[in-house]
This record gives structure tokens, C-alpha cells and sequence, in this order.
């Protein structure tokens, strides 16, 4: 079985309800990396949260430690920040912060984007020990 991520972001789009359970956390990932960086980082997290445990379980299944640390890292600033790690108190906060906050906030959507190559290269590793060839 081969599965194409373009063809899943794109089915996902208009059709997620039609997603089968082995193309669903491909559309998750593919959906997060493309809001990301139409929308901002922020955007998936306020808007779409209740994917985030279906893409960070794919991660941890490929072993994608590099992704998993920078999610974690983004948990923890909001967690010293005080903020619970929910898309109601992240919007929130987001709406009240200041300027000054978004210039000195780490760049969390680069540093993802830092290991996107080496992210898929994961993930259809994972994918090929189930049985299915992810197609780029």
C-alpha cells in the first residue's frame, strides 16, 4: 500500500471525515507544517488543538525526537508562562500579549521547519515498518 501526503492534505481539506486511521496523522503533520506557515505557529495550537495528540504520537512512533523537543519546548514557555496548554487559555493569552512579547518569542515555526527533511525521512521510515510506502 502506498499513500501520497499531498493527496492526503488535499483529501483532508475537503474531505476529512473520509480519512482512513493510517492517513489521518499524515494529514495532521502535513496540516500543522502548511498552517504553520500560512497562518503562523500559533494558529494550529488555538484553532486545531485537538489534532496536536494525534501528530505528536506519530512523531514519537517515528522517533522524531528533534520535532518532539521542539513541541515540548513550545509546552514548557507557556506552562512558565502561567498558561495552561489549551487552546482557549493560549488564544487568550495570545490575544492580551504584548508587542514585546511577539519580537523576543522564539521563532518555534523555524526551528520546526529546520527538521522537516529529516522529519518525513522519519515518519515514512515508521510508515515502511507498517506496511505502507509514504509517497513525498
Amino acid at each position: 500500500m502506498s499513500i501520497d501526503i499531498d493527496s492526503i492534505l488535499d483529501k483532508g481539506l475537503s474531505q476529512e471525515e473520509n480519512l482512513t486511521d493510517v492517513e489521518w496523522p499524515v494529514f495532521v503533520l502535513a496540516y500543522f507544517e502548511s498552517i504553520a506557515d500560512m497562518e503562523g505557529w500559533d494558529h494550529f495550537f488555538t484553532y486545531s488543538m485537538n489534532w496536536y495528540s494525534a501528530m505528536y504520537d506519530l512523531l514519537r512512533r517515528a522517533s522524531d525526537f528533534n520535532s518532539l523537543r521542539i513541541l515540548q519546548d513550545y509546552k514548557n514557555h507557556f506552562s512558565q508562562l502561567g498558561v495552561e496548554f489549551t487552546a482557549q487559555a493560549i488564544d487568550n493569552y495570545l490575544t492580551e500579549a504584548s508587542d514585546d512579547y511577539f519580537t523576543n518569542c522564539p521563532d518555534w515555526r523555524d526551528k520546526f521547519n529546520d527538521y522537516s527533511e529529516q522529519r518525513w525521512e522519519l515518519v515514512s521510515e515508521y510508515y515502511k515498518s507498517i506496511g505502507v510506502e509514504l509517497k513525498t
